[in-house]
């Protein structure tokens, strides 16, 4: 995918939900694909996904976010992003 900048943040309940945010820089029909093993970069291994539920521009820049929701508490969770560009 033709992404950088990766962030996570959390806002309603932390223990089954989050925020993964990034900078688009090019590609488009971005979609976060994730579970709690690491398929690596197989996107179609993992169980869950999630697409932009938010996308913003600054300083020339575009930003997108997914919200991840249904998580298990305690667990760790692995992700890839997938556009157009892979």
């Amino acid at each position: 995918a033709a992404t950088d900048y990766y962030r996570l943040s959390w806002r309603a309940d932390p223990s089954t939900t989050m925020v993964i945010g990034w900078r688009q820089i090019g590609g488009t029909g971005a979609t976060v694909h994730y579970g709690p093993a690491d398929q690596g970069t197989n996107h179609a291994a993992y169980p869950s996904t999630a697409g932009v539920a938010r996308s913003t521009t600054a300083k020339g820049m575009n930003h997108e976010f997914a919200r991840l929701t249904g998580l298990q508490p305690d667990t760790a969770y692995y992700f890839v992003v997938r556009d157009s560009q892979g």
